[in-house]
């Protein structure tokens, strides 16, 4: 069940590789329950994170907030899409954590992964040498 209130933020376990600013992206098309209990779909597919600034190696991105108190979608089906530069050498891991908000404003970062929030994708790039052109790796998932 998606929050009144959410947000997902990045981490860049990319050993050795930068994702640079807007090359980190999450699209979303959320649904929730009709009054009948058929399940309505978002309209069409929207991008609900991109990174703003840069996000080096073994660092943790900034968050985009959805403030979802007046679609209330109950789920949703979620892609991640990162893409490294060419000379980049991708190798480890880059993590999607959410945290929600009830209040709209005081998000619930506590667990074990440093405060980060919950960890609800994981996306594994396993380059061994450098990539001769741009190249996009891509995981879906869904809440």
């Amino acid at each position: 069940m998606l929050g009144h209130t959410f947000r997902f933020g990045i981490n860049n376990n990319s050993i050795g590789a930068t994702i640079d600013a807007g090359k980190a992206t999450i699209k979303s098309r959320m649904w929730k329950g009709s009054n009948d209990g058929t399940r309505v779909n978002e309209g069409s597919e929207g991008s609900i994170y991109s990174n703003d600034s840069a996000i080096a190696s073994d660092a943790f991105g900034p968050y985009d907030t959805y403030d979802n108190s007046t679609n209330e979608y109950e789920g949703g089906d979620f892609e991640l899409s990162v893409t490294f530069d060419k000379g980049d050498q991708p190798d480890g891991v880059v993590e999607v954590y959410y945290q929600t908000a009830t209040d709209g404003a005081t998000f619930d970062s506590n667990n074990a992964e440093n405060n980060k929030g919950r960890m609800v994708c994981a996306l594994q790039m396993a380059e061994t040498t450098a990539l001769t052109a741009e190249k996009t790796y891509v995981k879906s998932f869904s809440l």
